[in-house]
């Protein structure tokens, strides 16, 4: 999903504070988000969500899931 569906979704009206926002969202240090800034390119703007922080599973499990998108 991109940041202005997303902010849409949301009804949020300035989404560079959406940006700021879900960016500075860290677990154990971590972003949990990566939003890519090449707003020009439609392949980059969309919401990546980190997948150590979305699985809750083993690191040997997702090796595994990690395959599936190589």
């Amino acid at each position: 999903m991109d940041l202005d569906r997303l902010a849409a979704l949301l009804n949020y009206k300035d989404t560079q504070s959406l940006r700021k926002g879900l960016e500075a969202i860290t677990l154990d240090g971590k972003p949990v988000f990566y939003l890519p800034h090449n707003i020009h390119d439609k392949r980059k703007r969309r919401i990546v969500v980190n997948p150590r922080i979305v699985f809750a599973g083993s690191a040997e499990k997702l090796a595994a899931i990690k395959v599936l998108f190589n």
